[in-house]
């Protein structure tokens, strides 16, 4: 049988389409970096649940953050853009719970001048501001969870993923040495510490260690928590407890350090360790955590004590706090807050 020039260059070009595709494919799955297959084969196992929770805030907020810039130069005129949007107390307390997408560096002189009129403005412009703020640093430690479960599962560290970990293990005061026999108590422990504070708390113990941001500490040095500092420049307290020794109370660069600051305090520090328990518990077991439940375990943050502890979780509940443990942000634009002084 005799086939025509022109059917044998179809089949001719058809053969060599088929292998430079075929060639193509195996090419590029085996050009994955081993990472990369590490990743893979990590999607593969069960998944962590702090991890999924930790990845659900972060994509939920990530898919609806806004895309355009507003500057506002005041305080009070801010407030009146919340009422525009809807963003309101009103709103709040009928299940709207959103929050806007706020950039300040820190409270200005004008802050306590522009809100001593309304107790109403003060506390629902503290809430917005400190929330968002708070929420942003968590992704931040959302993401950094992530990155540690992915190592967690490398079968393989490279130096720098070593000299990475050892880093974070001496930021969060991980006793435990990393080496082939310690890692997976060593990722553990780590793991329990590189996790979320839930907005609620954040913003409830600010408006109590900052009297709602208008203390002289949270004005010259943005200390939102009254962290205490020794040895480092920092605001001296102006009746400062001799028994006490020369403590001082740690200034921030902006409010955002004193909040990574203070989740830092209370992520690291020993004294803590049963609310990293509960909350690595509550975030198996329900999938989300809330402040309410881990002030409980905070009574070390204070000399009041237990005092101390009823009124953070009385301010939680009667500013109704509670959702910003949930609350995505809303779809409005970036607020760069830039008030005069």
């Amino acid at each position: 049988m005799k086939f025509s020039p022109l059917f044998c260059f179809i089949c001719f070009y058809l053969l060599i389409i088929g292998f430079y595709a075929t060639h193509k494919m195996s090419v590029s799955y085996a050009q994955d970096t081993p990472l990369q297959q590490e990743q893979k084969r990590a999607l593969q196992k069960e998944p962590d649940p702090i991890a999924d929770f930790l990845s659900r805030k972060k994509s939920t907020s990530e898919t609806t953050a806004p895309f355009k810039k507003k500057v506002v130069a005041s305080y009070a005129r801010f407030y009146r853009v919340l009422q525009q949007q809807g963003l309101t107390d009103d709103a709040w307390n009928a299940g709207d719970y959103q929050l806007p997408n706020i950039q300040l560096k820190s409270f200005t002189d004008a802050w306590p001048r522009e809100v001593s009129s309304s107790v109403q403005m003060k506390k629902r412009l503290f809430f917005v501001i400190v929330g968002s703020l708070a929420y942003k640093e968590n992704q931040k430690l959302a993401a950094l969870h992530d990155e540690l479960v992915l190592l967690s599962y490398k079968v393989q560290l490279s130096k720098s993923d070593i000299r990475k970990i050892k880093h974070l293990a001496n930021s969060y005061n991980v006793d435990i040495p990393y080496s082939d026999q310690t890692r997976t108590a060593f990722f553990q422990e780590l793991l329990k510490r590189v996790n979320i504070i839930p907005p609620s708390m954040v913003v409830a113990q600010a408006a109590e260690e900052s009297g709602w941001g208008t203390s002289r500490f949270a004005i010259e040095g943005n200390a939102l928590f009254g962290q205490w500092t020794f040895g480092d420049s920092g605001i001296t307290p102006l009746e400062q407890r001799e028994e006490k020794g020369d403590y001082r109370i740690k200034k921030f660069s902006t409010l955002s350090a004193s909040i990574a600051g203070y989740m830092l305090n209370l992520n690291s520090h020993a004294a803590y360790q049963d609310m990293w328990e509960t909350r690595a518990q509550e975030l198996r077991e329900k999938q989300h955590v809330q402040g309410i439940d881990l002030i409980a375990h905070l009574t070390s943050y204070s000399e009041r004590k237990e005092a101390y502890v009823k009124s953070i979780q009385s301010i939680i509940q009667y500013n109704k706090l509670q959702p910003l443990d949930f609350a995505p942000f809303a779809k409005t634009p970036l607020y760069i807050l830039r008030p005069q002084q």
